[in-house]
């Protein structure tokens, strides 16, 4: 889950750029499919853990990260 929502948002960074609420739309959405509930059971709280994690992990994402995964990626197509 989360290694898939980071590369489609970095991808979304590298076509559309990052403005202030990077993400946090896609975020709002992740959390209505999957439910967010830190009161639930064992598997629930580490859902509401990782998802906490990509929230945190969109709010710090810079200019400096997006031009690793341009060379992530370009790499991976040239493979």
């Amino acid at each position: 889950m989360i290694k898939q929502f980071t590369r489609k948002m970095a991808k979304e960074a590298i076509k559309n750029g990052i403005n202030e609420n990077f993400g946090q739309t896609e975020l709002r959405k992740l959390k209505d499919k999957i439910g967010y509930n830190p009161f639930g059971n064992e598997k629930e709280r580490q859902t509401v853990k990782d998802i906490d994690y990509l929230d945190s992990w969109l709010m710090c994402f810079d200019y400096k990260q997006l031009e690793t995964y341009k060379r992530m990626f370009n790499n991976l197509a040239k493979s």
